[in-house]
């Protein structure tokens, strides 16, 4: 498994989430019958679809190296491959997790251009001339969307699926938080295995809560110019809040998350840290997981699940 290809939830007003989405800075860039469709500015067709139905999860993909990939995945779970109907086509093998969350690990997919968005760099204190020359005034509106980040499921077991997902795809874990004795898991943070090649810190987490629900969707946006836009874009807007501006401890990403109108939360971040497969997992208790900036953890953080 090489990627996390697409998240697909369920929306009761498919209206209100189209226009969140956009103010969020997805792309809409398919409306098939009553099924919504984003991208980003990357080469993902789809990386969100929104489908009508109390809000919720619909499924997780997860984007295969090779078609030999999907036969053996098959095989060891005892699925079969099929033809997608989903943006960009291609091949699945569809399968459930111990609770009970649909998985479907794609092949094929025809990507799409990408979309560039000029931006100048920035003056740093290392290197102050980097913008020499050039005047840095990005415009109000919504954030950009690169592409899908991570991904974060609650469950009663967050270890448990946690090492499901490490079994099936071969993810590496990055960080375990922990509440009491190491044991007793409350977040694992788990990315994939590109052997020397330097990957996010995370693409796939779990945490303590219900079965089958989420937690937050989360996408890398430009850079933390885009995100404080975009931060202002959804004030503007009246979105609901929940926690930011800051910087994560484990992943290190400057964050900033949102409640859509029917209750699932979005993440946009910018500046993750990149780990290879010689990594040392990181396990820390709950009280040292705060980051070195940004406001305190509200605790409706914890319990939000959408």
């Amino acid at each position: 498994m090489i990627d996390l290809a697409y998240v697909r939830v369920h929306a009761p007003d498919l209206d209100q989430a189209r226009r969140f989405l956009a103010d969020f800075g997805l792309i809409e860039n398919s409306r098939d019958g009553e099924k919504l469709g984003f991208r980003g500015l990357g080469p993902a067709p789809e990386i969100l679809t929104v489908e009508p139905g109390g809000r919720g999860l619909v499924a997780i993909g997860f984007a295969a190296g090779a078609r030999d990939d999907l036969e053996l995945f098959a095989q060891a779970t005892n699925s079969r491959v099929t033809q997608r109907t989903g943006r960009g086509g291609g091949w699945q093998v569809v399968v459930h997790d111990p609770d009970g969350n649909q998985i479907e690990l794609i092949w094929g997919v025809t990507p799409v251009e990408p979309v560039t968005v000029d931006r100048p760099h920035t003056n740093e204190g290392s290197d102050r001339y980097r913008r020499r020359g050039s005047v840095r005034r990005p415009a109000s509106g919504p954030a950009h969307v690169l592409r899908l980040g991570h991904v974060v499921l609650t469950t009663p077991q967050p270890e448990p699926l946690a090492q499901w997902y490490r079994d099936m795809f071969g993810f590496l874990v990055s960080d375990v938080i922990y509440d009491g004795s190491e044991d007793n898991v409350l977040l694992s943070f788990n990315r994939l295995d590109r052997g020397d090649e330097y990957v996010d810190h995370h693409v796939f987490q779990t945490m303590i809560g219900p079965p089958g629900g989420i937690h937050h969707i989360s996408f890398e946006v430009l850079d933390i110019d885009d995100l404080y836009i975009g931060h202002q874009f959804l004030t503007e807007r009246g979105y609901r809040h929940m926690w930011g501006v800051g910087r994560h401890k484990q992943g290190s990403q400057i964050f900033d998350y949102w409640i859509d109108p029917s209750g699932v939360m979005y993440e946009h971040w910018t500046d993750t840290d990149l780990l290879n497969a010689d990594w040392t997992p990181g396990v820390e208790s709950a009280g040292a997981s705060q980051g070195p900036w940004g406001p305190p953890m509200p605790a409706e953080f914890i319990t939000q699940v959408g």
